[in-house]
């Protein structure tokens, strides 16, 4: 699977990125890159997260209207290779993300989505 980094030129994504954020205030823009047993599950990558929202409501929604995956597939969501807390706020993970991030790239947050049977 190819990162959306590596299909979208900078430029654009900076562009698209703040756009987003202006028009969208209340909202983290998220790019979801993920591994490749997903492939044939996953045909969006772009998303509108509320600010206040904590990853696990996220998860459930992913595994729900995205995945569609029993609960015997954990799901894991990462953002700079660090496996995110449940409880974490959305908005929270994003401002320290964006601290971090060198700022001469996008506004973008990256996350990283991958699975593992569980049971069996």
């Amino acid at each position: 699977m190819k990162k959306y980094k590596d299909e979208v030129p900078l430029e654009k994504r900076i562009k698209d990125s703040i756009d987003i954020l202006r028009k969208y205030p209340g909202y983290v823009p998220v790019i979801i890159d993920y591994s490749k047993e997903l492939d044939d599950k996953i045909k969006k990558r772009k998303y509108l997260i509320p600010r206040g929202v904590c990853i696990s409501y996220f998860i459930f929604k992913i595994r729900e209207k995205l995945l569609n995956i029993d609960s015997s597939t954990s799901l894991f969501i990462f953002c700079d290779n660090i496996l995110l807390n449940p409880t974490q706020i959305i908005d929270n993970i994003y401002e320290e993300y964006m601290l971090k991030k060198n700022r001469k790239d996008d506004l973008y947050m990256y996350l990283h989505l991958s699975i593992e049977n569980t049971f069996g």
